[in-house]
């Protein structure tokens, strides 16, 4: 089956930023093919079941029960009960909760999941379902109601409303995550370190398929190779080579999805020198081979 890349909506536009919608169908069926996008995604079932197919995982979920996708994490659902089945659609840029003056004791919970998600986790598939029993006891699910209500009615300032309850959302989302991980936070990160830390990620990103080296994002940065690797592994909570595996296998998962370029294609394109080395990192992360992930979705339903 082919898989699509969602586009975003213009700038000018708020849903740009986030979103919220319905989605029902009628007995079992595919709800949303194969596709990826840039936001956040949240799937909070309101009636019936579903299932998601994320990154090599089925992950069932039923009412009550909320999934999280990470931004460029290629994904379809379908739902798996008979008569009516609706889930609720909140997506969000990880723009949407920041901001120009944001406070670091805020960017310290937040970056380790909204910067971090889309490449430092892209070697686990981390936590995707929320059960109904947790949302009820933090009253994540009068959040996800509200959210609807604020989308739907749009009164005036419903902008700020959606992403105060955003916010909270993620804070929800962010502390489980915290909570599982041990201890994601970002400790003693100042202003300067925080920006230190973006400009090495975006670099990395922009230069993945040209193998760039530590010492390239180091100068890039200001910094002498060996603060750093220090710096780096301290606050990426991982060295710089697995970072980079990971994040070339995350640009890797998604252009197995959507093209018919060959593994060793994709291999090269993504900054890997051996096609062999390529399918064994892929298949360590993934617990498959690059030739059987493509081919889950080509045959999703």
């Amino acid at each position: 089956m082919e898989v699509y890349r969602e586009a975003r909506r213009p700038p000018e536009d708020v849903e740009n930023l986030f979103e919220c919608q319905l989605q029902s169908t009628f007995g079992c069926e595919t709800v949303v093919h194969p596709h990826v996008h840039e936001q956040f995604e949240v799937l909070y079932c309101r009636k019936g079941g579903f299932e998601l197919f994320s990154g090599g995982a089925l992950t069932p979920f039923g009412p009550g029960d909320m999934v999280l996708i990470d931004p460029n994490e290629v994904h379809h659902t379908r739902s798996c009960t008979p008569g009516e089945n609706e889930y609720q659609v909140v997506k969000f840029a990880p723009e949407a909760l920041l901001y120009a003056e944001h406070p670091v004791y805020e960017m310290k919970l937040l970056l380790p999941y909204l910067w971090l998600g889309a490449g430092a986790q892209a070697g686990a598939q981390r936590r995707k379902r929320f059960e109904r029993a947790l949302l009820a006891a933090q009253g994540v699910d009068r959040l996800l109601d509200d959210i609807l209500r604020e989308f739907t009615a749009r009164d005036p300032g419903y902008e700020m409303a959606v992403r105060a309850d955003l916010c909270r959302l993620f804070l929800f989302v962010a502390r489980v995550l915290r909570r599982a991980d041990g201890d994601a936070s970002l400790t003693n990160l100042d202003g300067r370190a925080l920006l230190t830390l973006q400009k090495a990620f975006a670099y990395i990103d922009r230069r993945l398929a040209l193998s760039p080296t530590m010492e390239e994002v180091a100068a890039h940065c200001g910094m002498k190779y060996s603060s750093f690797s220090r710096f780096f592994q301290r606050y990426a909570r991982k060295s710089f080579p697995e970072y980079l595996t990971e994040a070339r296998l995350k640009r890797a998962c998604i252009l197995l999805a959507t093209t018919d370029q060959t593994v060793t294609d994709i291999a090269m394109r993504v900054g890997f020198t051996s096609t062999s080395y390529f399918i064994q990192c892929f298949r360590r992360a993934h617990g498959q081979t690059p030739g059987a992930f493509r081919r889950s979705f080509q045959s999703a339903p």
